[in-house]
């Protein structure tokens, strides 16, 4: 007889519908977010409009309903905000309730997380994309290995896919050509003949990784499979690359573009390693 009991007390779509990948938009999470502020928190609709510089509730006479639907999703998300900070406002200098501001961040997460976006907020009221945690490390260690002149260049099209990235809703296409971007700009700084990155250019790289490790057989079989992988990444990242006179082509899911970046700053951060470790180092003063 089974002992495991279904979760008890939950909605049955939250057990039993596949929720499928984080999306960026969401009708159902717009349609509660309005809900929310029509029944409990119609009174920071003046703020909102001040701060966003849009027509709404305030002025209009409509319903939040009705501007939800409508408006960009960047102002949507930064509605969130504008709303917290009225309601700190309101508690610090007109004695209202503390708790509304908790409650209302508390609120705004679990319309996020049941209606599965791709966005969190943070305890002062700020929206992130939902894999700012997981990216950050990557991220920094990346930005942290392109410190240099060397390498402003490589960095300036790394920040770019950081860039797109973080746009309402993300560009996950121009992310993925701007990390490709950084790495064939450092790559072609190794190799200045090399024209573009190609996985057979990449191959360029292998009297480098025999030069840092001459005497690790294990060290040289694994950078053999780390230069493996990044030839596979080089042929993936080319899908997304737009070539003259062909057919622009589609966004990414976020989910792979997140991954495609994610990989390619690891890459990136491979290169520079090897390229400062490579490099002829500078006479020592007498």
């Amino acid at each position: 007889m089974p002992t495991d009991k279904p979760p008890q007390g939950k909605r049955f779509s939250h057990v039993y519908i596949k929720r499928g990948e984080p999306v960026q938009d969401s009708f159902r999470m717009r349609r509660r977010l309005a809900s929310l502020l029509q029944q409990e928190y119609r009174s920071n609709a003046a703020r909102v409009e001040r701060e966003l510089g849009i027509s709404g509730p305030f002025t209009s006479g409509q319903t939040w309903y009705e501007h939800l639907e409508k408006w960009a999703l960047k102002d949507v998300l930064d509605l969130v905000t504008i709303v917290y900070r009225e309601l700190v406002t309101q508690a610090n200098e007109r004695g209202y309730a503390h708790h509304m501001a908790r409650d209302w961040l508390q609120e705004v997460q679990r319309i996020f997380s049941e209606e599965n976006v791709h966005y969190r907020v943070d305890t002062q009221g700020g929206v992130h994309f939902h894999f700012d945690e997981e990216f950050a490390h990557n991220q920094a260690a990346t930005i942290a290995a392109l410190n240099g002149s060397r390498y402003a260049n490589a960095l300036h099209s790394f920040e770019g896919a950081l860039a797109a990235l973080s746009q309402a809703p993300p560009d996950g296409k121009a992310a993925i050509r701007s990390t490709f971007a950084a790495l064939e700009g450092l790559f072609r700084l190794m190799f200045p003949g090399s024209p573009r990155l190609t996985a057979k250019e990449a191959e360029k790289l292998q009297p480098l990784i025999q030069r840092l490790h001459p005497a690790d057989a294990t060290a040289l079989r694994a950078s053999d499979k780390m230069l493996d992988a990044f030839k596979e990444w080089i042929e993936a990242a080319h899908f997304y690359r737009h070539e003259p006179g062909k057919e622009e082509v589609a966004q990414p899911p976020l989910t792979l573009a997140v991954y495609v970046c994610s990989v390619g700053a690891s890459h990136l951060r491979w290169l520079a390693e090897l390229d400062a470790s490579t490099a002829p180092k500078p006479p020592k003063a007498d």
